[in-house]
C-alpha cells in the first residue's frame, strides 16, 4: 500500500476550511457552476466565492503559493502557508483540481470576529505523490469565510507528520 501523501493546503482532518475576489482572465469560468440562490447581495455573494474558490484551486494546481496565499487573511499564516505549499510541491503533484459545490452559511448578524458569513467548499482532486506516481483522487471539504475584504480559507497548518 502505498504511503499517504501529506496533509493538503487546508487539512482535511479540519472540517472548516475556504478563496478570491476578483476573477482573473478564464478563470471564472473554471469548473462547474452551482446555482444562485438568488439575486441581489446573496447571489453576489455566491457567485464571488465561486471564482474565489476556483482562483484558490488553479493556484493550488499549479503550486503558485503567492496566488493562492491571497486567500489566507493572516499575512503570518500566509507567509507559513507559501513555505508549506513550497514543500508540498516536492512531495505531490495535483494533475487536476475541480471545485464540485459552494455553500454558503446564513449572514452572520452581527459579524463574529470580522466574519460575515462562512461557507463550505468541496473540491475533486487528482494527483500523484512522489516518487511513487500512483494517481491518487480526493474530495475536499474546506471552510471558507467572508469579511469586508472577500473570501477567505479558514487554513489551518497541517500537522508535522503529514
Amino acid at each position: 500500500m502505498p504511503p499517504r501523501r501529506p496533509a493538503l493546503p487546508l487539512s482535511r482532518r479540519a472540517l472548516a476550511a475556504g478563496a478570491v475576489a476578483l476573477a482573473v482572465g478564464g478563470l471564472a469560468g473554471c469548473g462547474p457552476k452551482s446555482p444562485k440562490p438568488d439575486k441581489g447581495t446573496e447571489g453576489k455573494d455566491h457567485e464571488l466565492l465561486l471564482r474565489s474558490a476556483n482562483m484558490y484551486w488553479e493556484a493550488v494546481r499549479w503550486a503558485d503559493g503567492e496566488r493562492a496565499g491571497m486567500f489566507i487573511e493572516n499575512t503570518q499564516e500566509r507567509v507559513i502557508f507559501m513555505d508549506w505549499m513550497q514543500d508540498e510541491r516536492s512531495r505531490y503533484r495535483y494533475e487536476d483540481i475541480v471545485v464540485i459545490q459552494v455553500q454558503m452559511g446564513p449572514k452572520l448578524d452581527p459579524p463574529v470576529d470580522g466574519k460575515r458569513r462562512e461557507a463550505t467548499v468541496w473540491a475533486r482532486t487528482s494527483g500523484y505523490a512522489l516518487p511513487e506516481q500512483i494517481l491518487e483522487t480526493d474530495r475536499i471539504r474546506q471552510g471558507w469565510y467572508r469579511t469586508d475584504q472577500g473570501w477567505f480559507v479558514a487554513w489551518e497548518r497541517p500537522d508535522e507528520d503529514g
